[in-house]
């Protein structure tokens, strides 16, 4: 993936992987986002949080509004003493650039208004398209050793993947 890896005077290491933000499918050509921002910047924890909170009624939804309200202050207070690069977690534009509050508000906004929730049931099994499907899970707070999760990944695609787009997703990103 063409990642470069460079250790500091203080032993810190910094891995920098410059990529574009939009590739092409392997099967379909279509362009497609292609961004990590959501996973990999720390900035978005906060929201991530929030929106869960907004999601839960009752006492539970205290837990994650705690947990927005926490990294919200400690990434306060961090800024007070750190450059936003320097916080361990960030994606930045390709010239170096970090992305406004602004933008990362209007990516987040956009993920969330096309995210669908699904309440998974015992034995479900999901398969997606890693390159079209935008993925990933809420907080659980059952007994973790009551979920378990198993992964699996291919690059053996099903040919019905290379038709036209399924117009029935609700996940898509193009």
């Amino acid at each position: 993936e063409g990642f470069d890896c460079k250790w500091d005077a203080s032993n810190r290491l910094t891995l920098t992987n410059v990529q574009p933000i939009l590739r092409n499918h392997p099967v379909t050509g279509k362009a497609i986002w292609y961004n990590h921002i959501n996973v990999l910047h720390g900035q978005m924890m906060p929201g991530d949080y929030a929106r869960t909170a907004s999601l839960w009624s009752g006492w539970e939804r205290l837990w994650p509004m705690a947990l927005s309200l926490y990294y919200r202050v400690l990434f306060g207070i961090y800024s007070i003493f750190y450059a936003e690069v320097d916080m361990g977690s960030t994606v930045l534009k390709e010239n170096g650039d970090v992305f406004s509050p602004e933008e990362i508000r209007a990516m987040k906004e956009a993920i969330h208004a096309h995210t669908v929730n699904h309440a998974y049931q015992q034995n479900d099994i999901v398969m997606l398209d890693n390159h079209r499907i935008g993925h990933g899970r809420e907080i659980y707070l059952g007994p973790k050793e009551s979920r378990v999760i198993y992964t699996a990944w291919s690059d053996h695609y099903p040919p019905s993947w290379a038709g036209p787009e399924d117009s029935s997703s609700h996940c898509r990103q193009a």
